[in-house]
């Protein structure tokens, strides 16, 4: 049988992998470093490799951060903080106390954002004040008879006379002229506050305990900084919360305190 010899293109058999050979140190050679995405991908492999069939993927700490890209391409600061998936407002300015890049529908656009801080500053400490004010109703009421008597905070605005609930109204906007000394309306607001710059946030100066009268130069900044964001967090879950209080004790007729103690005995409605 006649051997044909290879001709002069056709190349050799590649060799099989040969084990590492010792240095003349006597040491193995350096085996190259691991790049930072092979090192990421390791334990995806593992726990994939050691997931019995059939089984729920498991989502490592690197997949998931790998998984947390903006949408689009875009830069993961250009993105809201409080919605992560949609881009932040632009019309806020990212040091306000608080911020959170909360705008949905995009008031920022078309109102001035010292307008909005103002409204949501002062909402929320109504609504602080009308849950202290909830849930004392429930077990002291004003002399008066039946009228002030109705412990949920909903029945107790409807049983109050009409006369007083226009006093309270005419109070209230009284309050809200004086504090800009009678440039209440949207754009006046405005005027007052590029003359008033001090006067935005909902700052009137009331500081009883001098809280904010501590430190000096950049430490109390900090601290005012500080305290206005723990005021406006606190509001914005008071805002929360009292809209649950009056909801709960609409729908099922019970005053606040007694329906979270009927709740903790295992029933309903009290």
């Amino acid at each position: 049988m006649t051997t044909v010899p290879p001709s002069g293109d056709a190349k050799p058999a590649a060799e099989p992998p040969r084990p590492n050979k010792k240095k003349g140190n006597g040491k193995p050679a350096a085996t190259p470093a691991a790049t930072p995405a092979a090192a990421a991908a390791e334990p995806a492999a593992e726990a994939t490799a050691a997931k019995p069939p059939g089984a729920a993927p498991v989502v490592t700490a690197a997949a998931s951060a790998a998984a947390a890209v903006a949408p689009d391409g875009a830069a993961a600061e250009d993105m809201s903080m409080a919605l992560p998936w949609a881009p932040r407002p632009v019309a806020l300015d990212t040091t306000l106390p608080a911020y959170a890049g909360f705008d949905p529908w995009g008031l920022s656009e078309r109102f001035d954002p010292r307008y909005l801080v103002e409204g949501e500053v002062k909402n929320g400490r109504a609504a602080m004040l009308g849950i202290v004010g909830m849930v004392v109703q429930e077990f002291w009421h004003l002399p008066g008879g039946p009228a002030f008597a109705n412990p949920t905070p909903a029945g107790a605005w409807h049983d109050a006379p009409t006369a007083l609930l226009w006093l309270i109204f005419f109070a209230c906007g009284a309050a809200e002229v004086a504090s800009y000394k009678g440039e209440f309306t949207y754009t006046k607001m405005m005027a007052f506050f590029d003359k008033n710059p001090a006067r935005q946030g909902g700052t009137f100066g009331l500081d009883i305990l001098g809280l904010l009268d501590r430190g000096e130069g950049a430490e109390r900044e900090e601290l005012a900084h500080r305290l206005r964001t723990s005021e406006i967090k606190h509001g914005r879950l008071a805002m929360i919360a009292a809209g649950g209080m009056i909801l709960q004790s609409t729908l099922f007729h019970t005053p606040v305190v007694a329906q979270i103690i009927a709740l903790t005995h295992g029933g309903g409605a009290a």
